[in-house]
């Protein structure tokens, strides 16, 4: 359980240094959060592998996450 809550407070401040806006195209609505180094590489929810992407964004991705 800790570590979920450890993810959350992780997330949070993934989102607010992304000023609620998708990094890539800047719309406000539909964000996700990105992992930049993806789980099945090790890749984990600190905020300099995460950013904040709308869900087109994030599905232009594809492979990538």
């Amino acid at each position: 359980m800790i570590e979920v809550k450890s993810n959350v407070t992780k997330l949070k401040q993934a989102y607010k240094e992304a000023v609620g806006e998708c990094e890539m195209c800047g719309k406000k609505e539909r964000l996700e959060v990105h992992r930049i180094t993806p789980g099945y590489k090790g890749g984990t929810y600190i905020p300099r592998n995460c950013q904040v992407v709308c869900n087109d964004c994030h599905k232009l991705m594809g492979d990538e996450w």
